[in-house]
């Protein structure tokens, strides 16, 4: 029996490929470099861009994208604790 859960979780899997695959995104310094303080501060940055686009009502895909942003910085974090 599949998990209830691998459906959104594939789904929003794919929303950060692309955006880690945009030529903008490619082309940024690699964040294996960055230290923790950081990625930390990236990720606050990220947070807070999303709670913008939630409380000046912007559309759901920049909604979603916001998140992807988020997602990708705590797993950034994420990699760096597991493999320090």
């Amino acid at each position: 029996m599949s998990n209830p859960n691998d459906l959104p979780l594939d789904w929003f899997k794919n929303v950060q490929f692309e955006k880690l695959s945009l030529p903008k995104n490619v082309a940024k310094p690699h964040w294996l470099t960055m230290n923790f303080d950081e990625l930390l501060h990236r990720l606050k940055e990220e947070v807070q861009e999303l709670e913008d686009a939630l409380s000046q009502g912007e559309s759901m895909e920049n909604v979603i994208s916001e998140c992807a942003d988020v997602s990708i910085f705590a797993t950034m974090l994420a990699h760096k604790a597991r493999t320090s």
